[in-house]
């Protein structure tokens, strides 16, 4: 490959790793780029645009950082755009930006997306789309996780708008002691042990439903924990439909069930089975898999 690899993130700070899912997709994917020899770098808002040549720009968590006149810059000199849709996301319209009316679709070159639902909903702007889940943080594979003996109930990340992000937070956490933690780095302080059950219930055909990525079942596989979890399409793409915890729909009433089946079923075969499952998506969505599986052959595309 000729061209440079640019990630570009409004957050990205040099010498700082960061946290949440732009860090993520930029600097960690970026660390395991250059294991592979690949000349990459990583530039955020500094003016660094306008002086990057013959590259392909990833652009990673856009919301509310990339404008027209700034895409149009880094489309300049000979660059390529892939666009990472990423919680791509309008406050206004709870939806997903339409990237015709906004202008956008006339410089980007490529599309990342989380799911292959998205891939048909994104095949209307014809332009070449990659399919790449999300990876756990590598930070948990270097903290010896102590192991759990009791049943806990940990819902850890961003609870979203209105709590969309995952359904009947202060109800679960009243009836069931759940633990509510939306921040990584008081997570891996605090609360990071295996052997939990971890939740994430989505609201199905939300757009939290069909965007959002897989991190929550991510996590909990790396925590080797279970998790109760809804059939998002993020999460049909990967896992196992016999995982005990699958969720049939976001009821309130299946989600109450599924909590009691889960105290039930805790430390029996079920539990273990579930554990075995999530076992190889921990294998599957580590971030040196996930740049062997789906980064490195989208740059040999390309």
């Amino acid at each position: 490959m000729e061209k440079k690899i640019c990630f570009f993130d409004r957050h990205y700070k040099k010498d700082s790793e960061g946290f949440g899912s732009g860090a993520m997709r930029t600097t960690q994917i970026y660390n395991a780029l250059i294991k592979h020899k690949y000349n990459t770098f990583l530039f955020n808002f500094s003016k660094q645009e306008s002086n990057i040549k013959n590259s392909y720009i990833i652009c990673v968590k856009t919301n509310n950082g990339l404008n027209l006149e700034k895409i149009k810059i880094m489309k300049n000199n000979n660059n390529k755009i892939i666009f990472d849709v990423l919680d791509y996301y309008d406050d206004e319209t709870s939806r997903t930006p339409d990237i015709i009316k906004n202008g956008f679709v006339n410089y980007i070159d490529y599309f990342i997306v989380n799911n292959n639902f998205m891939k048909q909903e994104f095949k209307k702007y014809k332009k070449p789309i990659f399919v790449i889940p999300h990876h756990y943080d590598p930070r948990l594979n270097n903290i010896s996780i102590k192991k759990i003996d009791s049943l806990k109930f940990i819902f850890n990340g961003y609870i979203g708008d209105k709590n969309k992000n995952c359904l009947y937070i202060n109800e679960l956490t009243e009836k069931y002691n759940l633990i509510v933690c939306d921040d990584f780095r008081v997570f891996i302080k605090k609360f990071l042990f295996s052997n939990y059950c971890f939740i994430s219930i989505r609201e199905e055909g939300s757009w939290e439903y069909n965007n959002r990525p897989l991190m929550k079942l991510a996590h909990a596989a790396a925590c080797d924990s279970n998790i109760i979890i809804t059939n998002d399409m993020s999460v049909r793409d990967l896992l196992d439909p016999s995982y005990p915890y699958l969720l049939k729909d976001h009821k309130y009433e299946t989600v109450i069930e599924m909590f009691e089946f889960v105290k039930k079923t805790f430390n029996t075969d079920i539990w273990f089975k579930g554990l075995d499952i999530l076992k190889n998506l921990k294998i599957k969505l580590n971030s040196e898999q996930i740049v062997l599986d789906y980064y490195i052959p989208m740059f040999s595309k390309l």
